[in-house]
Order: structure tokens, then C-alpha cells, then sequence
């Protein structure tokens, strides 16, 4: 097993895609952030733990995966992602940070555990 540590890949803005492999546990802080050309994350179920500002600025992200290995979402983890039109919490997440999804611009839709879908 293995993390991506802090400010991995931070404002790697020509970035298209990436791919989290199954060995990684952890994503650090600002891990991904402004990485303005990213479009779209697929967060294995290993991933335990998502750093704040994790995936920050990433603003042509259109889709977003959360694996069941995530229980929390921190502050300011997908905020400026102002493309995402869709996301889906998995049950196991328990909390949601302040800010988490903030500048959120094409969000229309959260898809919510046991309580169906919510539209904003």
C-alpha cells in the first residue's frame, strides 16, 4: 500500500488523466489541486483517506468515482470544480467538511446514500 502525499501533482494544469491504482490508501492535501485540465477521478475503494483540497481548482472535471473505502469528505476537497455537474456519496462516508464542494458552478445534482437523489 502506498499514499499520494501532499501536493503530488499540485497545478499540474496540463493534466488530462490520471489513474489511482488499487495500492494506494491515501490521497494528500492539495494532492491534485489545479490541475486545471483533469477530467474526471476514479477514487479506488482502497483510498481511505482524501486530503483537504485534495482535488481543489480541478475546473474541467466532469466526473467524479468515490470509492466505499472513503468514510469522510474534508474541507474544501472538491471546491472549484466548477464543471462537475454530478456527484454520488457513498454509504460509508459519515461526514462532509465545510466548503467541500464550494464554487461548484455546474453541480446540479448529489446523489445521496439511502435518501435518493437531491437536486440544488
Amino acid at each position: 500500500t502506498c499514499d499520494l502525499g501532499n501536493y503530488a501533482f499540485n497545478g499540474c494544469s496540463s493534466m488530462k488523466t490520471a489513474t489511482i491504482g488499487e495500492q494506494v490508501t491515501g490521497i494528500g492535501e492539495y494532492a491534485f489541486s489545479g490541475c486545471s485540465s483533469l477530467a474526471g477521478i476514479v477514487i479506488p475503494n482502497a483510498v481511505a483517506t482524501l486530503g483537504q483540497y485534495a482535488f481543489s481548482n480541478c475546473s474541467a472535471m466532469k466526473s467524479v468515482k468515490i470509492g466505499n473505502g472513503i468514510t469522510s469528505i474534508n474541507d474544501d476537497t472538491f471546491s472549484g470544480c466548477s464543471s462537475l455537474p454530478e456527484i454520488e456519496i457513498p454509504q460509508t462516508v459519515t461526514s462532509i467538511g465545510n466548503y467541500a464542494f464550494q464554487n461548484c458552478a455546474a453541480l446540479e445534482k448529489i446523489v445521496l446514500p439511502d435518501t435518493g437523489s437531491s437536486s440544488i
